[in-house]
């Protein structure tokens, strides 16, 4: 396109000069056409350039809101082969039955397998990624329609997760020590235990409930993030000057913003690799966990450095209680060290 783009200057500057040079009717004709084509051509590549932004974005908001998981039955070869047929003799070993392997729409590439056992009340599922390796975990349902589990999967915690169904992550942990972690910490009263049969449509209900909180989680956070930052820029009192040069630097912390969403805040705001932040590592989580999210962010932003400390501007009513933070100009995120 940066060719089609030059081309066209090159038609307009070439049919003007003949039309300056020339003098003649035929020059003036061929100057008229040019600009009309390199306008033409021009509104085709606005096209090209606008459905090449907006095609991936709906098939973004398309995946995003596939919140139906239909498991559907395979026979083909494992991604990986040696974990997975290892953590298959392990799920044996402990008495799951295998129920076999699935896939799903939404997980075309991936192999499920899914195992029962039905006596302990346990579901287990070894995902067989191709580029991520294997992830295996563990899963017991509860009468009052909870459930707790524990995985080793290696993607971070970065979307919204109902707390009545909880999930412990061991990232670096094999097969067995996820399965160990989980018998000693999962609740052991009113636990259901289903039979082989119904264990692909437990787990696809399962996935579908998180999938939809997941959505209306994030779009009542955007909502909610959206009015504050309408409060905001009508009670700060900044000209559109200044909001231009300094929107980039507010951050909003308010009282209904998830854990992991108010980590991510504060870790965009240090870097990770620091040795300051290494030591306030180990109490990020019990400081967000004994605090609402509004005092946990002023707790853990008295830790930044003094000379890069946010400063707080606003305290906002509506929609929820908020505080606005301005970082210092010139702080990029991570930058604060």
């Amino acid at each position: 396109m940066k060719k089609v783009r030059i081309w066209l200057i090159r038609i307009i500057v070439i049919a003007l000069l003949l039309a300056a040079v020339i003098k003649s009717p035929t020059a003036f004709v061929a100057a008229l056409l040019g600009v009309v084509l390199a306008g033409y051509l021009f509104i085709i590549w606005l096209k090209w350039k606008f459905w090449r932004i907006v095609s991936p974005l709906a098939d973004v908001s398309k995946m995003t809101r596939e919140v139906t998981l239909n498991l559907q039955k395979i026979d083909r070869q494992f991604n990986n082969p040696d974990r997975v047929n290892a953590d298959i003799a392990f799920l044996k070993e402990k008495g799951f039955s295998i129920l076999g392997t699935f896939t799903a729409r939404q997980l075309q590439t991936t192999n499920i397998v899914v195992a029962n056992n039905q006596p302990e009340g346990i579901q287990a599922i070894i995902m067989d990624l191709p580029h991520l390796g294997v992830t295996t975990e563990f899963c017991s349902r509860y009468e009052d329609g909870k459930s707790f589990t524990c995985s080793n999967t290696k993607l971070p915690a970065v979307l919204p997760r109902p707390d009545i169904h909880p999930i412990s992550r061991f990232p670096e942990a094999d097969a067995q020590t996820v399965f160990s972690q989980f018998i000693a910490s999962r609740p052991s009263t009113a636990i259901s235990k289903f039979e082989d049969a119904a264990i692909p449509s437990q787990i696809e209900s399962l996935y579908n409930e998180i999938k939809v909180y997941e959505i209306e989680t994030i779009e009542k956070t955007a909502n909610t993030e959206a009015q504050l930052l309408e409060n905001f820029i009508i009670n700060s009192g900044w000209s559109a000057i200044e909001w231009h040069r300094r929107q980039n630097d507010i951050i909003i912390v308010h009282d209904k913003i998830k854990d992991y969403d108010l980590v991510s805040r504060f870790e965009n705001l240090m870097d990770t690799e620091d040795e300051q932040y290494e030591k306030l590592k180990g109490k990020i989580e019990s400081i967000i966990k004994n605090n609402k999210p509004i005092d946990a962010f002023k707790i853990l932003s008295a830790e930044i450095p003094t000379k890069h400390r946010l400063e707080k501007v606003l305290e906002l009513g509506t929609p929820v209680p908020a505080h606005v933070y301005l970082k210092k100009p010139g702080v990029s995120a991570g930058a604060l060290n």
